[in-house]
């Protein structure tokens, strides 16, 4: 029998079940004991429990409730939750994130998602941080300004850590925010070589248009932007809501966007809605589902073809992509 056009390639099984090498280059200086000591620890205790993803300035923790929701384990770290053992700026509190980052290095395709405070990297605030796209880092010399710039430092360690360790992930900011533009951050994401996309929050269900920016090596990236590419929005009178919302190019229509999260005062500035600002913070649920069912279905993409490998070692016909197309649907 000849052998299928679309045969998918056999890696080795040793390098399937082998761990992944450490970029130790990457891990900051200041950190490499710590990784050491906790990937001692780990790979000598067989059962240790699988661990997806790490929420890290988690906030109301709805990314971490959807991936449960979808049956793969994500912990959270947050400052509100502990102001020691969850604080990014504690020696005790780096060490805590660490720890749980290793343990998500465990798993191949784990997830760090990285959304870290705004407020002092978005225009609206501009005024005060005196932050700028040629001179993120602000006014130095405020110490808020220096707070978050110190936050922004732990922000690029713990991405160059990321591309260390072999794990995914995904960093948040609204699109107004110079933080990725911070020296350290950037120099980051350039190593990490990672995919930004633009995501309109309101397609997910946010009140207001929040447009969110992703950057990151999370494989899914490109079909979320897909997903909100196909939502469109309507005042509510249109013809596509009586169809079920669906139109006939296979778009979703939704309701536009309510809440407007700044205003422009007589004299031309901006102020920022408090109320609707503090309330827009966190993800909409639907937001959060959508990226853990795009994380699952990747990792049982990825699962389906480890088993097609492992057994067209025997027989090459399972590494046929319909074997693997077929297997996908039942591991998810």
């Amino acid at each position: 029998m000849a052998p299928s056009q679309d045969l998918l390639p056999a890696p080795s099984l040793g390098y399937i079940l082998s761990m992944h090498e450490v970029r130790w280059e990457c891990v900051p200086a200041r950190w490499v004991a710590w990784v050491t000591l906790f990937l001692s620890e780990f790979r000598q205790k067989p059962q240790t429990p699988t661990l997806i993803g790490l929420d890290t300035f988690a906030g109301q923790k709805q990314m971490a409730k959807s991936f449960l929701q979808f049956g793969m384990d994500m912990v959270t770290f947050e400052v509100a939750d502990d102001p020691v053992l969850e604080n990014c700026l504690s020696l005790h509190g780096q060490q805590n994130f660490l720890q749980k980052l290793v343990q998500v290095s465990l798993q191949k395709d784990g997830l760090c998602w990285l959304g870290p405070p705004c407020s002092w990297w978005i225009w609206v605030s501009s005024s005060r941080h005196k932050r700028t796209s040629d001179r993120p880092q602000g006014c130095v010399s405020h110490p808020t300004v220096a707070f978050h710039n110190s936050v922004a430092e732990f922000v690029a360690d713990a991405i160059m850590t990321c591309v260390a360790l072999g794990v995914h992930f995904v960093l948040e900011q609204p699109l107004s925010s110079v933080l990725p533009l911070f020296e350290a951050v950037r120099a980051a994401l350039a190593v990490a070589q990672a995919t930004a996309i633009v995501i309109p929050l309101w397609k997910f269900g946010a009140t207001s248009h929040k447009p969110l920016k992703l950057w990151g090596t999370a494989r899914w990236l490109a079909q979320l932007t897909s997903i909100a590419d196909k939502i469109s929005a309507t005042s509510g009178s249109s013809s596509q809501l009586a169809n079920g919302g669906q139109g006939s190019t296979g778009h979703l229509f939704i309701s536009k966007p309510v809440n407007t999260l700044c205003v422009v005062g007589e004299n031309r500035q901006v102020t920022g809605r408090r109320q609707e600002m503090a309330a827009s913070s966190g993800y909409p649920a639907c937001f959060c589902n959508v990226v853990a069912f795009l994380h699952k279905s990747h990792l049982a993409r990825r699962q389906a073809l480890a088993v097609a490998c492992i057994l067209g070692r025997w027989d090459a016909r399972f590494r046929q992509k319909w074997f693997v197309d077929g297997l996908f649907p039942f591991l998810r």
